[in-house]
């Protein structure tokens, strides 16, 4: 979902290192459920407010100056906006509504100037006391959604759905494995040419290590079948699954380990493509980067390495990838400390402190052989936020990658940026302090509009505001 806001416009703007910040004037937000930006339509950034029982389309010009706005209709007084998403000089906002006790998922389809072009009922669920509330996925290309839900973590509902043509390519329904953790992570990935991947993990233990496998149901307009992956000689602490396009296979990623998931040893991959199962490749850490990701030599943490998460993974177009892990930390504490007085323990008495640390970049040929590394510093820490201001947006384009950051995690602060080139090179840059703006930039939720703009929302308290950045 793309939860961005909209403001009374009063400019700040910037210029640094061939780059153009524009910022908006702060506005409101108290009363608003979620704002869906909707990408540039002509000459315009078009932006969906949801008020609940009003949805208003409201429209900036390239200096992210207020041009227009106006109200759509959308059907029923319980309707909900399961998403909302940008196209070709038009955009699509997909929700869901009740009449007389039945559910209806539906697609209306407007112009740039917001106005209705065609509408389609994707789905009637019928009559129903616990209405399901779907998921979406995008293929590369934007142009058909993967639309689903699971319901009791046992079995899962899907559509693919062509946005451009308004039309339903097909359905699949199908139980998940019974052998499936409480806890898992699914993660379904549709491609351009309709073609959809449920991915997930069973038996992730060491007394089930012979059953560890990955399961993987894929779904064509004509063809329905599981995949299974055995995992045998390792466990997994994080994983991720994306498609590559050239290749036209399935690529696994992931960070394996040998006694605990606490503990990462080592990176792993491998590829299928529903016929055939690649090679699993395992690429170790050497004890000299595990210290490093640590910060210190211990002999506890030679063992593996803590916290490490997978951030990002980009297919390389010779079919390897680049894989981007984060430090991430998580740590609850007693918000009252008193010496010498007993006090029961209580969510409201408690806090949560988040760090996001060191970003680890790491390089691998289709063979599972590393071509380079490299270690982009940054140290982020808020408390009770869910960590929402940290970590980075990864600006792509053919020549190189940025990841922007915040320094620190306050209002006034630097905007970071690495750029990490093709050979591993990073170099890094101050674009601008954020204390003339008072701005705090909510990087994860930014969006990449065109190879030279991106979009992040900026939100302190009840406030919000918009910054374009453009080169």
């Amino acid at each position: 979902m793309r939860h961005f806001l909209i403001f009374v416009f009063l400019l700040i703007s910037w210029s640094a290192k061939g780059q153009d910040i524009l910022v908006s004037d702060k506005i409101s937000i108290r009363d608003d459920y979620a704002f869906y930006l909707l990408g540039k339509q002509n000459d315009q950034y078009l932006m969906l407010r949801d008020k609940g029982n009003d949805f208003i389309i409201q429209a900036f010009n390239t200096n992210m100056a207020k041009s227009w706005n106006k109200k759509i209709e959308l059907d029923g007084r319980r309707t909900e906006i399961v998403d909302a998403f940008g196209g070709k000089n038009s955009f699509y906002v997909l929700y869901q509504y009740k009449r007389k006790g039945h559910v209806f998922l539906k697609i209306h389809h407007y112009d740039a100037t917001a106005e209705l072009v065609d509408s389609v009922v994707i789905k009637h669920y019928g009559v129903r006391f616990n209405t399901p509330f779907p998921l979406v996925q995008y293929s590369p290309n934007n142009q058909k959604i993967l639309i689903y839900h699971v319901e009791n973590n046992k079995h899962v509902e899907s559509i693919a759905f062509d946005v451009n043509q308004l039309k339903k390519l097909w359905s699949y329904d199908f139980d998940l494995d019974p052998d499936l953790e409480r806890k898992y992570l699914f993660q379904p990935i549709l491609t351009d040419d309709g073609q959809a991947f449920f991915t997930y993990e069973i038996n992730n233990r060491k007394s089930k290590l012979k059953q560890h496998q990955f399961v993987v149901h894929t779904k064509t307009k004509n063809i329905e079948k599981t995949i299974r992956v055995p995992i045998p000689k390792f466990l997994v602490a994080d994983y991720q699954f994306t498609y590559d396009p050239l290749h036209h296979r399935l690529v696994g990623v992931g960070l394996y380990a040998e006694r605990s998931i606490n503990r990462t040893n080592g990176v792993f991959m491998f590829s299928t493509s529903g016929e055939k199962d690649g090679v699993i490749y395992q690429i170790p850490f050497d004890q000299k980067l595990v210290a490093s990701l640590a910060g210190k030599t211990t002999r506890k943490n030679q063992r593996g390495a803590e916290d490490l998460k997978i951030a990002d993974v980009v297919v390389r177009s010779d079919g390897g990838v680049l894989l981007m892990m984060e430090i991430v930390k998580v740590f609850h504490r007693s918000a009252i400390e008193a010496p010498g007085q007993f006090r029961r323990s209580s969510l409201s008495r408690m806090s949560t402190d988040y760090y996001f640390e060191d970003v680890f970049a790491l390089s691998i040929d289709a063979k599972g052989t590393p071509d380079w590394k490299a270690m982009l510093y940054k140290q982020q820490m808020s408390q009770n936020d869910e960590g929402i201001f940290s970590s980075y947006f990864l600006w792509k384009n053919k020549s190189s990658m940025r990841l922007l950051f915040n320094d620190e995690i306050k209002r006034r602060t630097n905007v970071i940026e690495y750029v990490l080139g093709v050979d591993g090179v990073a170099k890094r840059n101050s674009l601008f302090n954020t204390s003339d703006g008072e701005l705090l930039l909510r990087m994860r939720d930014g969006l990449q509009i065109a190879a030279n703009e991106i979009i992040v929302p900026s939100q302190y308290k009840k406030k919000l505001k918009l910054v374009l950045f453009r080169y």
